[in-house]
């Protein structure tokens, strides 16, 4: 068990790329690519148990009135780093990798949606 108030994860980068032609309802639809520290550990959705390390995730969101919107299961979670403890090394590792990567994983994640064309790669927000 973790001590009161410890985070389950740390962010460490966060990425928002655009989908073109997307402001219906007056929000914004984005492809949100965040890299992080995983502390792994049993997952009661899922049943699975996830190894501790520097993880990518991808996720469609929605951003109306500054409030972010996703629906549940609609990403995905890849481990880049597995390690036991932080490190700056692991850290580098991770973000060279997730660097390399992040594109690659939102095509799949995209690759049998009517938005795949439609992704602003070109215009990365933060």
């Amino acid at each position: 068990m973790g001590q009161e108030g410890e985070a389950m994860s740390v962010k460490l980068k966060v990425v928002y790329y655009p989908i073109k032609d997307s402001e219906k309802d007056q929000s914004k639809r984005y492809v949100k690519c965040s890299l992080g520290y995983d502390l792994g550990g049993y997952n009661n959705l899922t049943g699975e148990t996830c190894e501790r390390g520097y993880v990518a995730c991808i996720a469609p969101v929605a951003i109306r009135d500054g409030i972010e919107t996703y629906v549940l299961f609609s990403g995905c979670k890849n481990l880049l780093v597995p390690c036991k403890r932080r490190s700056a090394k692991k850290e580098a590792e991770a973000r060279k990798l997730f660097e390399e990567k992040h594109k690659e994983l939102v095509l799949l994640l995209y690759k049998n949606s009517p938005d795949k064309d439609n992704i602003d790669f070109e215009h990365p927000e933060d």
